[in-house]
């Protein structure tokens, strides 16, 4: 069995829904450091550090599901006209 087609909206959807999980884990890694380090410092840098830190760990997630639609899409993309010209994937189940 060979694959020789992905379906371009298809991956950029599985792969934007796999990068968010990995926006969601660096959140969970990066939350208890920010918050640390953004208390370590005079009031107004620990004020700038939390509004920072909070707008990161907010926007972080969104921009990995992006990026990984994008990617997604791109590497579906170049994958079809890849298998198209030289063979796609060969695939043994069971």
């Amino acid at each position: 069995m060979e694959l020789k087609k992905i379906g371009v909206v298809s991956a950029g959807k599985v792969m934007a829904l796999l990068y968010i999980a990995f926006g969601l884990l660096y959140w969970l890694m990066m939350a208890p450091i920010l918050a640390l380090v953004s208390l370590s410092g005079d009031a107004a840098a620990t004020v700038f550090a939390w509004l920072f830190g909070l707008a990161g760990l907010i926007l972080m997630p969104l921009i990995f599901g992006v990026m990984g639609f994008v990617l997604g899409v791109f590497f579906a993309w170049v994958y079809n006209i890849i298998a198209n010209k030289f063979g796609g994937l060969e695939m043994h189940f069971g």
